[in-house]
């Protein structure tokens, strides 16, 4: 658990966002998309969220409209505190103060 720990609380990006990111570029240059902005966002959230375990995210009351939901790292509420998002619901202030440190 203390490496876990460490890890999370480290300032140090791990190895492979660079490579995931890379690899996300290449593909956007060869494919060129043209998803929505919110979309796009989700598409990226999707790739870098397995890779960055310490990562968590949230939304206010738009969820499905701003794309920050991802398919993994679950809900993070009382039943599930291993969850990696956050239902803010209409409480904006109390999400950036979280968000934000």
């Amino acid at each position: 658990q203390r490496p876990a720990f460490d890890a999370a609380i480290s300032t140090d990006v791990p190895a492979a966002l660079a490579s995931t990111i890379n690899e996300l570029k290449k593909s956007a240059g060869a494919d060129k998309p043209s998803p929505a902005t919110r979309a796009a966002s989700g598409m990226v959230l999707e790739e870098i969220l397995p890779v960055v375990p310490e990562m968590i995210g949230g939304s206010a009351d738009l969820t499905g409209s701003n794309n920050t939901k991802t398919k993994t790292g679950g809900i993070l509420d009382r039943d599930n505190y291993a969850g990696r998002y956050i239902h803010y619901g209409i409480r904006e202030h109390g999400m950036a103060a979280a968000m934000n440190g």
